[in-house]
């Protein structure tokens, strides 16, 4: 991944964050009630596609000036949740990059293993299982909460 393709990223976790804060549960709803495209305002959570006016034009619903919504992201961009960290020894674990990782789990993208990575989400129940099924060496308790031991005990 490149720094764009990074900053993208952040952008988007920090925009579903604000959407959440502000009580949208749906991001159609966001986009419709501030007259957006839904799907540019998807492809902009997602870290996709976006511009510098359609960012501002969010930040403006929000009621935030862009100074304070990039400090904000990259103080958090530079803290990594235990989550990521976890998701990070994982895919090191397992030798292949994170293309080839969401691949062999079954995604067709990275989106959701890049919001982890870069703290926007936790590591879900269900992804917790795909990786136990994939790499089963991996304990469960530890994917999920980083308890116990990274890899299960052979006898």
């Amino acid at each position: 991944m490149n720094d764009l393709d990074k900053i993208k990223c952040i952008v988007g976790v920090g925009l579903k964050e604000l959407r959440l804060k502000s009580g949208y549960k749906s991001y159609e709803q966001f986009a419709f009630e501030h007259k957006m495209s839904r799907i540019q305002y998807w492809k902009m959570e997602n870290g996709t596609n976006f511009t510098i006016k359609s960012l501002l034009s969010i930040l403006n619903a929000h009621d935030i000036e862009l100074e304070t919504f990039v400090t904000l992201l990259f103080e958090k961009a530079d803290i990594k949740t235990k989550n990521s960290l976890r998701l990070e020894k994982i895919i090191a674990h397992t030798a292949m990059n994170k293309k080839e990782f969401a691949e062999h789990l079954g995604y067709k993208n990275l989106n959701q293993i890049n919001h982890i990575l870069f703290g926007g989400s936790l590591i879900s129940i269900p992804l917790a299982h795909k990786i136990k099924k994939h790499f089963p060496e991996i304990t469960l308790a530890w994917i999920l909460k980083g308890e116990g031991k990274f890899l299960e005990e052979t006898h």
